[in-house]
């Protein structure tokens, strides 16, 4: 793990997602969600004055729910608290956010399944390259414009789309 960049004031690696486990889940109005986050930027981010040729990045954080949020909502919100722990730089060259959401067993069924389901919707997946884009990514960046302001279209970056993509059949 130690190749990998990660800042000093988030929780660092996959063995300190065992620290939430005793974590309070609910309380009478919200539930809390524990995920990890694989961020992929399009450019070499700077940080402290140096180019950090790193194009991924990895986080754990929390997200905050409404007891009566939908699975649509909790999906959302999970994406924004991801994507609050970036600078603002990462943020600007922003290509894809992947994650893992832990412990669905410590909820009760109703709210387990919500959680579930809005981590289904896109299967934990978020692209950012403008032509990449579903309503969620559009929605974020509506909310924060610096989300992918230097981010390119995917296909300027491949411009040979391989045979799965543009329907061809080997």
């Amino acid at each position: 793990m130690e190749n990998l960049q990660i800042k000093p004031y988030q929780v660092t690696n996959r063995q300190d997602i065992l620290s939430y486990l005793d974590m309070e889940f609910y309380n009478s109005e919200t539930f809390t969600t524990v995920s990890d986050f694989i961020f992929t930027y399009d450019k070499p981010v700077i940080q402290n004055g140096f180019e950090d040729w790193d194009d991924q990045s990895i986080y754990i954080t929390t997200s905050t729910h409404s007891i009566d949020a939908t699975p649509y909502e909790i999906q959302k919100n999970i994406l924004k608290s991801a994507i609050n722990t970036l600078t603002d730089m990462e943020k600007e060259v922003l290509v894809k956010v992947s994650s893992c959401t832990h412990y669905t067993d410590k909820y009760e069924e109703e709210v387990s399944d919500k959680i579930k389901e809005g981590c289904e919707m896109f299967m934990g997946k978020w692209y950012f390259q403008p032509d990449q884009r579903r309503k969620t990514e559009n929605e974020v960046i509506l909310e924060d414009p610096k989300i992918a302001k230097y981010t390119s279209r995917y296909d300027e970056r491949f411009p040979i789309k391989p045979s799965h993509v543009n329907g061809e059949i080997s």
